[in-house]
């Protein structure tokens, strides 16, 4: 009994130990960040060290049936067998890729037999039955489990965190049992140890046995706030120590019988479990676990192919410890005696070891950029440091910065655009000190003039909206025009400038302007509307001959049309010819389409226009004007015409 209490006070100094700087990153049964019985493929964090105390129970009822029965022979007060298991486990990470640990295991046994009619039978007989009637209970160390996890963590990746790890984690589990007593029902055999009643009783015992080893391959996957783990392992495992009995359960039998270790085989064990953990919020974690061993031959001892299934909640405190309650089920070749399912909880602590880093020397550069005439807060401005270029600083809505720095001397900029002074102050910081710098923005004082005057229709002079642009080198917006009045007025450096008056529906026009400084300039504008799609017009001054050659009289005529072409260079028109009434329709459709020829011919040759640009069509006389019946009319129906046919702007 000396020896569990030795042990449990050692694990119970390593809590206090680290009660003074708890951190939660919970350990599993065994040591070693993980569940419950499934370990993961991470490290607590380098410098870590865990500390858990994890206890499971079980409790089964016998009945007459049971061959181990010494209850109520009636049957109706059975047997009630407690099972118990205290597992302290330790681990510290000296490495975040390497975690050893270690754990020792105790069982305990307890069993409550009620008074009434007592069972007779052969193991009453024995002379070896004093222990048969009562309440009996037993402490055994079981064994100390020995390991080192080698992991490999990968960065998580993406919005939802995810990452992977894996790892090894050899072990080596030192059994400590003492000698096994055993009951054999049929002969009544009996050997005397510590623990004889309570195998005669139906408890399973633990034989001596040589160290087991093995190896475990560690995965895990996480998607916050998820993790899957999964582990696969082998264990090769010791045989009974020559002194060592224990008790086996012969199935064809139906009861349990003795057989000397030597006589009796370990299998070697295949291992696997997985478990699920989802995070519930900052304090509650959710588990679900499945775990078990499948022997890798034949054996003889107690050990069997078994799996358990369970899961349970943990829950995490601010303070760094971390509680955990659960339970579990066994499933597979479940021997008489074991019991089906198991509660358990725990209490688990991690704490670094490391000294806590140092922190770095640094100071407060702290500020306020705003308007020096008006006060406002220049939220837009830009703060910089010039010894340190890559710190960037933020300016809050009221014009506020902060950055934290290391000591020394260092000169700060502020900047508010082309429209304010530039400020550089220079400050010295020491460790833990801090600065205000307030940085008061004077406008600069610009030379400019002013430039004002009326937008209107060329022929009408009525008012147009338009906008005058002084282009590029003002650097300056253009001045749009009141709609009702057509009048403009803006600001720009002085200088000369090539201003372009431009409105929808019209021609730019584009004139020289002076602006000087603290000075007014007045210049006008009057823009000629543009050719639209389906106007047409009757081109005055062409005179013709006989034949229907132009006259040297035309050129003014055709030049301003020719102006007019150029000035609307995405127009395709029509030369039209049209005749008074008198002479044949032959003749008149051939005279005018001769004039509307002539006239085309020379727009092309002379003013270089392209041909597709310009057609001619002779109409005769059947789109008169006027009158045909006096001399002004038919002079009037004599006519050249041009029409807009389209615009290849608009087609775009």
């Amino acid at each position: 009994m000396k020896r569990p209490l030795t042990v449990a006070l050692v694990f119970l100094l390593g809590f206090a130990a680290t009660a003074g700087a708890l951190q939660y990153s919970p350990p599993g049964f065994t040591g070693g960040r993980g569940l419950y019985r499934v370990t993961s493929a991470r490290t607590q964090g380098k410098g870590m060290l865990g500390n858990s105390l994890h206890g499971s129970w079980s409790l089964i009822s016998y009945g007459p049936k049971f061959p181990m029965f010494q209850g109520d022979s009636t049957g109706q007060r059975p047997d009630a067998h407690h099972y118990g298991k205290i597992h302290f486990a330790m681990s510290y990470a000296a490495l975040d890729y390497l975690e050893p640990s270690f754990a020792l295991n105790l069982q305990g046994q307890a069993d409550n037999r009620p008074s009434g009619p007592r069972r007779i039978d052969d193991r009453a007989n024995t002379s070896n039955n004093a222990g048969l009637v009562g309440n009996e209970g037993l402490i055994e160390v079981e064994d100390l489990q020995l390991a080192v996890k080698a992991v490999y963590p990968s960065k998580e990746y993406g919005a939802y965190k995810m990452s992977y790890a894996v790892g090894l984690q050899p072990f080596v589990s030192v059994g400590l049992s003492r000698e096994t007593i055993f009951y054999n029902y049929k002969s009544a055999l009996e050997k005397r140890a510590a623990d004889s009643s309570m195998v005669a009783h139906g408890f399973p015992s633990f034989a001596g046995r040589n160290p087991d080893f093995g190896t475990k391959f560690l995965m895990d996957f996480a998607v916050k706030p998820v993790q899957l783990h999964v582990n696969l392992g082998y264990q090769k495992s010791g045989a009974y120590k020559d002194s060592a009995f224990v008790v086996a359960y012969q199935d064809r039998a139906g009861y349990w019988v003795s057989r000397p270790a030597p006589l009796l085989k370990r299998a070697d064990q295949f291992l696997w479990g997985t478990g699920l953990e989802a995070a519930l919020g900052p304090y509650v974690t959710f588990i679900l676990e499945g775990s078990g061993n499948s022997p890798m031959g034949a054996e003889t001892g107690d050990s069997t192919a078994r799996s358990r299934f369970g899961g349970g909640l943990r829950f995490n405190t601010p303070a760094g410890v971390s509680v955990d309650l659960g339970g579990e089920g066994l499933a597979g070749n479940i021997r008489p005696g074991d019991p089906n399912w198991t509660a358990f909880f725990g209490l688990s602590v991690s704490a670094s070891l490391l000294p806590p880093p140092k922190p770095k020397p640094q100071g407060t550069i702290a500020g306020r950029v705003r308007d020096s005439e008006t006060d406002k807060p220049l939220y837009s401005a830009d703060v910089k440091i010039s010894e340190l270029p890559t710190v960037k600083i933020s300016l809050d809505s009221l014009g506020g910065f902060r950055a934290i720095v290391p000591p020394g001397l260092f000169h700060v900029a502020a900047t508010a655009g082309d429209s304010f002074i530039s400020q550089d102050k220079t400050v010295t910081l020491q460790d833990q000190g801090s600065a205000y710098l307030d940085f008061t923005m004077k406008r600069k004082e610009f030379p400019k003039g002013t430039l004002v005057g009326k937008i209107t229709d060329f022929k009408s002079g009525d008012p147009v909206m338009g906008s005058v642009s002084l282009g590029d080198t003002a650097k300056a917006k253009p001045f749009v025009a009141d709609g009702t009045t057509g009048i403009f007025k803006g600001e720009a450096p002085p200088g000369v400038y090539n201003a372009t008056c431009s409105a929808p529906d019209y021609l730019p026009v584009t004139l020289p302007v002076t602006i000087k400084n603290k000075e007014t300039t007045l210049q006008n504008f009057q823009l000629k509307p543009k050719l639209k799609v389906g106007e047409k017009f009757v081109i005055k001054g062409v005179f013709f001959d006989r034949r229907g050659g132009l006259m040297p009289e035309s050129r003014v005529a055709l030049e301003e049309v020719a102006q007019r072409l150029k000035d609307n260079p995405t127009v395709i028109v029509e030369i039209g010819g049209h005749t008074d009434s008198r002479g044949s329709s032959r003749r008149k459709l051939r005279i005018s389409q001769t004039r509307a020829d002539n006239v085309r011919m020379n727009l092309v040759n002379t003013f270089n226009f392209s041909g597709e640009r310009i057609t001619s069509k002779g109409y005769g006389g059947m789109f008169p004007i006027d009158t045909n019946k006096t001399k002004a009319g038919r002079l009037n129906n004599n006519r050249i015409e041009l029409k807009v046919l389209s615009r290849t702007d608009l087609n775009k």
